[in-house]
């Protein structure tokens, strides 16, 4: 039996075989961070070269390794690529994309995917008895190009949408919005979401803290969080400072933060209560608003100083 191959001794000098489907069809609306790692994997089937890692990948292409795994993600759920990771090695294999338009099938559109992983139906599944019902197809398809165009990984996605529903937040739509604004916050991984989550949900067991310790067991307003924001970060006053001059209300008919405020702020000027200068409040600094959402809005629910009820699945 004859066997054959073609050797050459220098990678720079060999040539890697791009289809025209893929540059006419899939390359136009891919991020560019994926349509490199798809020329990269392309590049070691062609060189014979020893299989790299997501993270030499990532050092070669001078991106972040979660990028190349989202982008893994995108091309096999574009259908340009099958990954099988049932052995020791993750086995990535390049479709014959000619082939497959000629057999009838049609490119993934942007915002689409060709057909979904394993993996994605187990999210799919889990969200669902999250839930207690069946995601409908307009749900999934919404929650796929959260991966494709934000890079949110399956479990990042089962996170967002669990804190939504502790929130009693249950609609497609604010899914959706929350999706857009964590991405322009750059918090696209299951640790960043993580790690906010909890930063977010300390800082309004602080408010509540404050508010109830003054008797008042309404939600906090914003005027009212950035009072607060002032003294635990501006200030760093500690709870017991804070608790203290929240004592002092008993010198006045109705307890109010503004009196707290007054005597916060004189004690970090080295001032006296009656002398202290006004104080110039600084909320939180706002998102650059790189997508069409009420930020204000979103700010609202996501820190909990809202008591209408959901209108409209939002």
């Amino acid at each position: 039996m004859n066997k054959f191959r073609h050797s050459s001794l220098i990678e720079d000098m060999g040539m890697t075989q791009v289809e025209n489907a893929f540059i006419n069809h899939y390359m136009p609306s891919a991020r560019g961070d994926y349509v490199k790692v798809y020329l990269y994997g392309l590049k070691c089937c062609y060189s014979g070269e020893t299989s790299p890692s997501d993270e030499q990948i990532a050092e070669a292409l001078k991106v972040k390794p979660e990028d190349v795994k989202a982008a893994w993600d995108y091309w096999e759920n574009a259908g340009v690529v099958s990954i099988d990771n049932s052995g020791k090695n993750t086995m990535i294999e390049y479709m014959p994309i000619s082939e497959l338009l000629f057999s009838g099938r049609t490119p993934a559109k942007k915002g689409g995917y060709r057909r979904t992983s394993r993996k994605y139906n187990e999210m799919f599944s889990e969200i669902e008895d999250k839930l207690g019902r069946t995601l409908s197809a307009n749900e999934r398809d919404t929650m796929l190009s959260w991966a494709q165009e934000y890079t949110l990984t399956p479990q990042t996605i089962v996170l967002m949408i669990e804190d939504c529903l502790d929130r009693g937040k249950k609609g497609i739509n604010y899914w959706d919005t929350i999706a857009r604004v964590y991405f322009d916050m750059d918090i696209t991984t299951y640790d960043q979401l993580k790690a906010y989550i909890e930063k977010r949900d300390d800082q309004n067991r602080e408010y509540k803290e404050i508010l109830n310790y003054l008797g008042i067991y309404s939600l906090p307003s914003q005027p009212q969080k950035m009072l607060m924001d002032k003294w635990l970060k501006e200030y760093g006053f500690d709870m017991d400072t804070i608790k203290k001059a929240c004592d002092e209300t008993i010198k006045i008919t109705t307890p109010n933060l503004a009196y707290v405020d007054k005597i916060l702020s004189a004690r970090h000027d080295g001032t006296t209560p009656e002398n202290a200068p006004s104080q110039k409040r600084s909320g939180r600094p706002r998102l650059e608003d790189r997508h069409n959402y009420d930020y204000a809005a979103v700010e609202k629910s996501l820190f909990g100083d809202e008591n209408d009820d959901e209108k409209d699945g939002r």
